[in-house]
């Protein structure tokens, strides 16, 4: 079974591996949608929705732009909405990634980890959700 499917995340957990409060992840999901729709599913409806895994590498990689071009810029968002359907077919495949980016006028090419991040954080997760069993 893929990892991207292997287990799902809730709001709460979501936020606290990428280190934002769960209305971040809430505003991102259905406010301005920075998170694209094949990064989650509604369950039971009332704005209720389960993560794919993968939607951690968004955050991390959120985390490191914001470190470059500073946490507020909109640059930020529109990279993350740029790269995601990348991250989401990277998720699976263990070779580390270089990020090409095009966005609008622009070119950006990363080597980034954010991926190795976000599987490390969400199997950290994982393990601890086994023990509690």
């Amino acid at each position: 079974m893929s990892v991207a499917l292997a287990r799902t995340l809730t709001r709460e957990e979501v936020s606290r591996l990428a280190g934002v409060t769960p209305e971040v992840v809430k505003f991102w999901t259905s406010g301005d949608r920075t998170i694209p729709p094949e990064f989650y599913f509604e369950d039971g409806g009332q704005g209720n929705y389960r993560y794919f895994p993968a939607v951690v590498a968004l955050f991390e990689l959120a985390a490191d732009l914001g470190k470059i071009a500073g946490v507020k810029s909109p640059l930020v968002k529109r990279v993350v909405r740029a790269v995601a359907p990348e991250i989401m077919r990277a998720w699976d495949d263990p070779r580390p990634r270089r990020l090409w980016i095009v966005c609008d006028d622009f070119e950006v090419r990363i080597a980034n980890d954010a991926i190795e991040r976000a599987r490390a954080k969400v199997a950290a997760l994982s393990e601890i959700s086994q023990r509690e069993l």
